[in-house]
């Protein structure tokens, strides 16, 4: 009998090591992810009253944003889940931890196993409280005679990607986008979806909108304005002008998944021609993506979106191989070599959407395999969805979530 588990962890190589321990102890488990204690709260609202509530949870105490407990204590505050078993897990517990997790009212509190024959040995013993649940919370299933054992869940690969897996991730997004309250929520959903799913081949996955430097908040003012400081581009920059936002992010490394922690590309001001075209990557993916956006030298041109971008305009950034990919003048489009050779990037691509407001929406992601132009097309009605239900957010304007200003 397939079951379902949770995983509340802000660490992609934790996660995966995760399910394939559950995997090689037997249990057929599908397997959802939450990466920061706001996500798994919505996912747990949506569980509670919902025939397909996970079996089990596995919570991590430490995570990027909140903390497992804050997620504990919501699940034990619904009743529909009162009965499913939650572990809490972290790299060091101690008593006070202990104690304070049970008290919340999780099942059990483990340590992170260090190799991988005692995490296999731990899932089987959480294998063994869902079994145990399961008696208690509903009939077991009999299989009947001749009929197919249920099918585990596949593990997704990019350069194998097909309409039926595109198809089945936009079924699994859907309800996260829809739920959305900003877009910063839903490029949230989007990147660690893609992060999770395609765990195997992607390294880095990232969000960018543009977005007028008046409308910025804060932190990302001040972010964009340092740029044009260092630049001397200070005549350049108007109110109007676009700047390339980072607003998700999520990757292998734990502080590739919070965008707050970016060095160098939280805030990118587009306030001349020639300070994009400084940037290999941002210019050849505005270059690819057939965007104008009126850019000019002199200091008192007021840049605007030249380019009317049909509703159903997708433009596509693709860079086949990073390693030895060079633009017109030579030089190298993906820059970062110490990135990409360390990380074993090789195919980087990007999908952007335009809004009404003028506004452009990119995935960018950095593949750790060769993909051809045709398996990049295929994610193509990703991103339709994702503009489909977020036009209500653009515009709203709800553009950042409060709590990253």
């Amino acid at each position: 009998m397939t079951t379902r588990v949770l995983i509340v962890d802000n660490n992609l190589v934790d996660i995966e090591a995760m399910k394939e321990a559950l995997s090689e102890a037997g249990l057929d488990a599908a397997v959802d992810v939450a990466m920061d204690a706001p996500e798994a709260i919505d996912l747990v609202q949506a569980f509670a009253s919902a025939e397909d509530a996970p079996d089990m949870f596995l919570i991590d105490l430490m995570l990027s944003v909140g903390n497992g407990l804050e997620v504990l204590k919501h699940i034990r505050a619904q009743e529909g889940l009162r009965g499913v078993p939650v572990v809490m897990i972290s790299g060091v517990i101690d008593a006070a931890v202990r104690k304070a997790c049970l008290a919340a009212g999780a099942t059990r509190v483990d340590a992170k196993a260090r190799r991988f024959a005692d995490q296999v040995a731990l899932a089987r013993e959480w294998g063994a409280l869902i079994h145990a649940s399961l008696r208690e919370r509903r009939r077991v299933e009999t299989v009947v005679p001749g009929s197919a054992a249920p099918v585990a869940a596949r593990v997704l690969s990019l350069p194998e990607v097909t309409r039926v897996d595109v198809l089945d991730l936009q079924d699994r997004l859907r309800p996260r986008l829809r739920s959305a309250r900003t877009l910063e929520d839903a490029a949230q959903a989007l990147v660690r979806c893609l992060c999770v799913d395609f765990a195997t081949t992607t390294v880095l996955t990232r969000f960018f909108v543009t977005q007028p430097f008046a409308r910025l908040p804060p932190e990302l003012h001040r972010a964009a304005w340092s740029v044009v400081e260092r630049q001397a581009l200070q005549g350049a920059m108007r109110d109007a002008t676009p700047v390339l936002t980072l607003l998700s992010t999520c990757g292998r490394q734990p502080e590739w998944c919070d965008r707050r922690l970016s060095r160098g590309h939280a805030a990118t001001p587009l306030s001349s021609r020639s300070f994009v075209d400084s940037i290999p990557m941002i210019a050849r993916m505005l270059q690819d993506m057939g965007l104008d956006l009126g850019l000019k030298a002199e200091a008192d041109a007021d840049p605007h979106i030249e380019r009317l971008l049909g509703a159903g305009w997708v433009g596509l950034f693709y860079v086949g191989d990073a390693l030895s990919a060079r633009d017109d003048k030579g030089r190298r489009i993906i820059p970062a070599v110490e990135f990409v050779e360390q990380h074993g990037v090789r195919t980087v691509f990007g999908l952007g959407k335009a809004y009404a407001d003028g506004s452009i929406a990119t995935l960018i992601v950095f593949a750790s395999a060769v993909l051809p132009r045709a398996r990049v097309e295929a994610l193509v009605p990703i991103m339709n969805l994702f503009k489909a239900e977020t036009l209500h957010l653009v515009a709203e304007g709800a553009i950042f979530r409060d709590d990253s200003t």
